[in-house]
């Protein structure tokens, strides 16, 4: 079930919670300063805080629905630009909405007995790879962008990319060799 960047139906949450018990939503949800009084503290780091009390459900543009956290992760993999915040949402529990990070969902299909961690690895990569490839200010500093990236949205599934994730997304920057960044290196 996939719907191209349609309009919000007048009530997203209940039209949400009226898809399958698996549909996931991805939502492009526009910057808000300053957050609303009602919040005690900011969203943490790769989160929108969309789905917060008096959050403004205006801020959010429909970009798809899925069915599955997998589909859900490998389209938020490709379709995240780095620039605009890209949320995965579900029905929560009580009619409301719940965010969900894209580590989150990597951690869990990681541990998923039945999950492809081959194919995972790939995905994970290709996303490493997306921010340091396309960086305007060139390959060294790429890297930066892609480490920041990985730790604001993968912080669930680990602190720093594991070395497969690494190895393929150097193999895809044709770097084989390059040694990561220090801050990826593991202490002695």
């Amino acid at each position: 079930m996939s719907e191209q960047r349609a309009l919000l139906p007048d009530d997203f949450t209940i039209w949400l919670a009226e898809r399958e018990e698996d549909a996931y939503a991805l939502v492009w949800v526009a910057r808000q300063s300053p957050p609303p009084s009602a919040w005690s503290e900011a969203p943490r780091a790769g989160e929108s805080g969309i789905t917060r009390p008096g959050a403004d459900l205006t801020r959010i543009t429909l970009q798809e629905t899925m069915r599955g956290e997998h589909e859900a992760l490998r389209r938020w993999l490709r379709l995240d630009d780095g620039v605009r915040h890209l949320a995965i949402l579900t029905a929560g529990e009580g009619g409301g909405l719940r965010e969900h990070t894209p580590g989150e969902l990597a951690a869990r299909l990681l541990h998923d007995p039945d999950g492809d961690e081959a194919e995972l690895t790939g995905l994970l990569a290709g996303w490493l790879s997306r921010p340091n490839a396309e960086a305007p200010q060139g390959l060294d500093l790429g890297w930066i962008v892609a480490g920041a990236a990985w730790t604001c949205h993968m912080r669930a599934l680990a602190d720093c990319p594991p070395p497969a994730v690494l190895a393929r997304s150097l193999r895809r920057a044709d770097k084989p060799t390059r040694p990561p960044p220090i801050w990826w290196s593991t202490p002695p």
